[in-house]
């Protein structure tokens, strides 16, 4: 198995066939075929369920999801490789979550990039569990995560703590609400924190009525805006919608606190870019404090 095979199972699977993957590859149908079936008679399994359109077996998700992990590494490998032998760039492999949004858009990248000009960023957003998959694959070298994850892994620097608040389209009474104020309202269910949630609604008594779980708090926020329901996300995470002018109110609960973390691998010498932004976070805090 080498990367041309896993860039033709890619395409293959992105495409839904081997027809539209060979024009894709710029090759011809049979051959991509044949590579098809001999990888799958060296892996000794059945990657697709051919039909009208392919679709994967176990196994073969699981190969598309290595896949894609092993080419992007590969990619940033020669992209790096290429920085130092150019001596005129250094790439940031950096990983965020989409509620940490606020975190790039209060200038500290743009700072950043003005100390450091011949840093790039190569910016990947997903959930703090696929940042730690992809920081543990070194596809990225440092992420921007959220509470709560298991840290003992990593090292890591804390931000400050948060509350959860309501975010709705109509206008909310009270500045503060409780669990019980919330019984039977249909709610946009931020997924990481569903446990936390339902263990509150049931300690006091609240009928929890979920019209929606997501993965994102950006998700979550844009639901809400439509009138769908009461979203509960971090408050960082509205702060870059607030050009929507929704309505919010502190979820008064001390088990629905939440912060960010920046993480890296434990016991690893940090590249040189990674430990620049890191040293230039921490002094910016300093400097804000």
């Amino acid at each position: 198995m080498d990367l041309r095979q896993l860039e033709c199972f890619k395409a293959v699977v992105e495409e839904g066939s081997i027809l539209r993957a060979s024009g894709k590859l710029n090759m011809a149908q049979p051959p991509l075929s044949r590579m098809m079936h001999l990888l799958e008679e060296e892996l000794k399994t059945t990657l697709f369920i051919r039909g009208k359109r392919i679709e994967l077996t176990n196994t073969g998700r699981l190969l598309y999801e290595r896949a894609c992990s092993i080419l992007e590494l590969t990619a940033n490998t020669y992209k790096e490789i290429h920085d130092l032998e150019m001596k005129n760039e250094i790439t940031l492999n950096l990983g965020i979550v989409s509620s940490s949004t606020d975190f790039l858009y209060n200038k500290t990248i743009q700072q950043f990039h003005m100390k450091y000009p011949k840093v790039r960023f190569n910016i990947q957003e997903a959930n703090t569990y696929q940042l730690i998959e992809l920081l543990n694959q070194r596809i990225i070298d440092l992420a921007i995560v959220r509470t709560p994850f298991e840290d003992q892994n990593f090292s890591t620097k804390f931000f400050d703590q948060e509350p959860m608040i309501i975010v709705h389209k109509l206008k909310l009474d009270k500045e503060t609400l409780t669990i019980q104020e919330l019984s039977k309202k249909p709610l946009i269910l931020y997924r990481r924190f569903k446990e936390i949630i339902g263990r509150l609604f049931q300690s006091s008594n609240a009928e929890l009525n979920i019209i929606a779980e997501v993965d994102d708090a950006k998700t979550s926020i844009l639901l809400a805006s439509t009138g769908l329901g009461y979203a509960l996300v971090p408050k960082s995470a509205y702060q870059t919608f607030s050009y929507l002018h929704l309505n919010t109110a502190i979820l008064k609960e001390k088990e629905l606190t939440t912060c960010l973390g920046m993480i890296t691998r434990k016991n690893e010498k940090l590249k040189k870019g990674i430990q620049w932004f890191i040293d230039f976070k921490n002094e910016k805090d300093t400097t804000e404090m």
